[in-house]
């Protein structure tokens, strides 16, 4: 199994997709730390929580939606 985890800006955030990330490490999933990758702002608090965590992190470019509503 392979997992791209996102999401981020804040420790409310990152933390809950870390810890279901935690689980999946634990057996009967025994998640390989090569098999995951977070991506996120370079500049916000995922960059050091991330690897932090042992986890490959990509940043990317984000940015908010703004004035734009789901059906836009």
């Amino acid at each position: 199994m392979r997992v791209l985890l996102g999401g981020g800006g804040t420790g409310g955030h990152v933390y809950p997709s870390l810890a279901v990330l935690e689980a999946l490490r634990q057996p009967p999933h025994n998640l390989a730390a090569s098999d995951v990758l977070y991506v996120g702002s370079g500049s916000r608090a995922e960059a050091q929580l991330a690897p932090r965590a042992g986890v490959a992190f990509q940043p990317i470019a984000t940015g908010a939606v703004v004035e734009r509503g789901p059906l836009a």
